[in-house]
């Protein structure tokens, strides 16, 4: 098949011997629902020029293996629901934009503090359960940040490094599911300590995540208002939210307090411009999310 482009299917699975090794050279995008064996499925030049991969039920040492054969990776989806091997070696993909992890199993951050991804332009992480997030991923680069069912809690100096200093050109932030401290937002008013905290940020998507109300305000009285282009921030924040998904901290209310709908409204009548409709370019993002 030497003219195979695209392929999908359950490549790594099978209980017979007598597999036919493919000649695939021009293969750039490969779904492999169980990869334990896929480099035996493909002959040793067909996943060079492999562009996307999508796979699941992996073990670090496969995943190292993939890196060696398929060095031009672009886009990888990982579903882990192995337990992954301890180990100290580093896995590189010096081309590699594009990451997704789906756990299962608690082991995504032992998966990150093993690779090597300079050129990180989206990371995706999904947990089955809630984990904090505890990672000390570098990623100077990296652009688009999507994490589902994470807490931040507690919120130290560790994480603040990990966040706002390791990934300093961030622009989109998507929290789903999350646990955010009471002082979330606060922190990232700390432009003096922290030497400007996500300036290029633009974009932060709110989905099932509940917030301070308090906490959110001040954010944006700063980000709008206070913090301008004399120290050094872009101040064109938005914030895409969908009022029915937004909830505000339960030791926040009172019995004769506004609904959080109500609440939002008033944010979005008070900072004009800031909240607008979700536009298609950042949907696409979610797709696969």
């Amino acid at each position: 098949m030497p003219c195979l482009r695209r392929a999908h299917g359950d490549w790594g699975y099978t209980t017979s011997k007598s597999i036919i090794t493919l000649q695939t050279p021009n293969l750039i995008s490969l779904d492999a629902i169980w990869i334990h064996d896929i480099l035996g499925r493909f002959s040793p030049d067909s996943l060079h020029n492999l562009l996307e991969l999508r796979v699941k039920c992996i073990t670090l040492n496969t995943v190292l293996k993939v890196s060696r054969a398929a060095s031009n990776l672009r886009k990888i989806d990982l579903v882990l629901c192995l337990d992954l091997e301890k180990s100290s070696f580093s896995i590189c993909f010096p081309a590699l934009q594009s990451l997704s992890i789906h756990n299962r199993e608690g082991v995504i951050f032992p998966t990150l503090q093993c690779l090597q991804v300079p050129q990180i332009r989206r990371l995706s992480l999904r947990n089955s359960d809630y984990t904090r997030f505890n990672t000390n991923f570098d990623g100077p680069k990296l652009e688009i940040l999507q994490l589902n069912k994470f807490t931040f809690d507690p919120f130290d100096e560790a994480l603040e490094g990990v966040l706002f200093q390791s990934m300093s050109a961030l622009r989109f932030l998507y929290l789903k599911f999350c646990i955010l401290p009471t002082d979330f937002f606060r922190r990232l008013m700390q432009v003096d300590r922290m030497q400007h905290v996500w300036p290029k940020l633009e974009y932060i998507s709110l989905s099932r995540t509940s917030v301070s109300r308090d906490d959110l305000m001040s954010f944006l009285v700063s980000r709008t208002g206070v913090m301008d282009s004399d120290q050094g921030l872009d101040s064109s924040l938005h914030m895409y939210l969908d009022p029915a998904e937004i909830h505000f901290l339960e030791e926040e209310k009172m019995s004769d307090s506004p609904s959080d709908e109500d609440q939002l409204q008033h944010l979005m009548e008070a900072f004009p411009g800031v909240f607008l409709p979700v536009q298609k370019e950042f949907t696409d993002l979610e797709d696969d999310w």
